[in-house]
């Protein structure tokens, strides 16, 4: 995107966040194109990993002495209608293509420094703390786009992921009910705290 572009040739970053499309990571995974269902997808596996090649290959001409983060984008069910998780089958096929495609394209792309796990921590919040219904509280009502508690289970992912430390004392909620902000924390802090190596891939 030319705002990308943009942002990326200013640079200086010490830390930089980037996000692929909502499904690449999974299609990476799967290995081909035909495993995307209910629309059209716009790139093949190899054009997926050339484009994360060059975005990441220009980020670190203007940034060297960045750290970049790649973010493994969480599941859903469906972007307009029909549940098929867009050709998976179900959120833990598509968690699993999602982690095999990020971790493959990380590994293949040596300016990616870390994935942060965020489908993973989707998959935990979904499975043990009570977000999974059929109508998917962290994702908006087109069970697409984050809602208010999938953007900020998604922010506390990145913020165990960048800097390796637990949320500080009396973190904010973000405006949302105390309760669910606590156990969105604790289901990022289950897969991040403590195992931030995991995800960490070229120096």
């Amino acid at each position: 995107l030319e705002f990308s572009q943009e942002v990326v040739k200013e640079g200086g970053y010490d830390k930089v966040i980037i996000q692929d499309g909502s499904y690449f990571h999974a299609e990476y995974g799967a290995g081909s194109k035909s495993a995307i269902v209910g629309m059209t997808p716009k790139y093949s596996p190899a054009e997926i990993l050339r484009l994360t090649q060059l975005m990441t290959q220009e980020i670190h001409k203007y940034s060297p002495d960045s750290e970049i983060f790649l973010e493994c984008n969480c599941s859903y069910s469906r972007k307009a209608a029909g549940d098929n998780y867009l050709g998976f089958g179900s959120y833990e096929n598509f968690d699993k293509y999602n982690w095999k495609g990020a971790t493959e394209i990380a590994a293949a792309s040596p300016y990616v420094n870390w994935v942060t796990p965020i489908g993973k921590a989707f998959a935990n919040a979904r499975k043990n703390y009570g977000f999974g219904s059929s109508y998917n509280h962290l994702n908006y009502t087109d069970n697409y786009h984050p809602s208010r508690e999938g953007a900020y289970l998604k922010a506390c992912v990145n913020y165990l992921t960048l800097f390796g430390d637990d949320f500080p004392d009396n973190p904010t909620d973000c405006e949302l009910d105390p309760s669910d902000a606590a156990k969105l924390r604790n289901a990022a802090r289950d897969i991040v705290y403590g195992h931030r190596e995991d995800f960490h891939f070229n120096e």
